[in-house]
């Protein structure tokens, strides 16, 4: 009963928290990948998606403020930090610099937010998966709010 407790008062703290509900984010709780996921669309995209996936990685305890603030900090700021994801993806991997493979062989574009090390969070990355590369490869950029800190590709 404890984790539908959770899940409720999770959602509740997202429908209710200020700027949330602007951006539609509906979170569920994944068992099986352990974190908590949401969509919300992104304008001016590159890849073939316009929709960017939210996750949250951690048990099923409810979704802290400061995680839910950064997040709908990072939504903002996607359109301002897109190009700079575009930059540092077409230097890491010099295929990407032709935009339609860019286009065509990226796909799920996620917001990812880890256990944080600090409280209030500011980490989280930008990951993209390439299936051509394989099942689970993907790019994963890393920032700290708008800072831009490293780029690795791997599973």
């Amino acid at each position: 009963m404890d984790s539908h407790r959770a899940i409720i008062i999770s959602i509740l703290l997202i429908t209710f928290m200020p700027g949330c509900a602007d951006r539609d984010l509906q979170f569920s709780y994944d068992r099986g990948l352990w974190q908590w996921e949401a969509r919300t669309q992104i304008s001016g995209s590159p890849f073939s998606n316009a929709t960017v996936k939210v996750q949250i990685v951690g048990d099923e305890k409810p979704l802290r403020p400061d995680q839910l603030a950064l997040v709908q900090r990072v939504i903002g700021w996607l359109p301002e930090l897109m190009p700079q994801i575009v930059k540092q993806l077409t230097d890491y991997d010099k295929d990407l610099k032709d935009p339609k493979i860019l286009r065509e062989q990226l796909a799920e574009p996620s917001i990812c937010l880890v256990e944080p090390d600090e409280q209030p969070s500011h980490s989280w990355s930008f990951t993209i998966e390439r299936p051509s590369r394989g099942s689970a490869f993907g790019y994963h950029l890393e920032f700290v709010d708008k800072e831009f800190k490293k780029i690795w590709a791997g599973n």
